[in-house]
């Protein structure tokens, strides 16, 4: 059968380091559902000051450039792995494009994360407290770090021409 297993990835001259000033603590730039509000409670409630952008959320809509400009100035960039279908997580694009920019990303826990990224180049989080903690101990340290690491991961395994390439020496 001609069916080949594959994964997202990212396109890198698309998803890039922008250089813009890291004047954004932690961002989430998507969709308004789900626990997304109460997580963004809960930030605030613990004095952690955070930008969420998107459809549904205050600001609205953003456009595809001014969200990479947010990724880009963003020193903690949050990435969530539930679908809109409640109680399913899924690898997404977002994490692949996350990586590609360079972007420190907290993600939820989504254990298939592990095959693709290590714990020094993505962070997951397991619930609300702990997010808060790993927050806190990524802008205390240099979060650019596991960004740097998850873009030459992505450079080296995960762009969508290797996917490509992948499928087309499979046929």
């Amino acid at each position: 059968p001609n069916v080949f297993l594959s994964q997202w990835a990212a396109e890198p001259t698309v998803y890039k380091p922008l250089g813009l000033k890291k004047d954004i603590d932690v961002s989430f730039v998507g969709m308004c559902y789900g626990n997304r509000p109460m997580v963004k409670a809960h930030l605030d409630a613990n004095g952690i000051k955070s930008v969420f952008a998107g459809y549904g959320w205050p600001g609205g809509a953003v456009s595809f450039q001014d969200m990479l400009e947010i990724i880009d100035r963003s020193k903690v960039c949050l990435n969530f792995s539930d679908a809109s279908q409640p109680a399913i997580s899924q690898i997404k694009g977002r994490h692949f494009e996350l990586a590609a920019m360079g972007a420190c990303q907290l993600t939820d826990r989504l254990p298939a994360l592990d095959s693709y990224f290590s714990s020094d180049e993505l962070v997951q989080w397991n619930d609300m407290d702990d997010l808060v903690v790993k927050i806190r101990e990524l802008l205390a340290g240099n979060p650019s770090t596991y960004g740097q690491k998850a873009r030459q991961r992505v450079l080296a395994e995960h762009t969508w021409a290797q996917r490509f390439d992948a499928i087309f020496r499979a046929l």
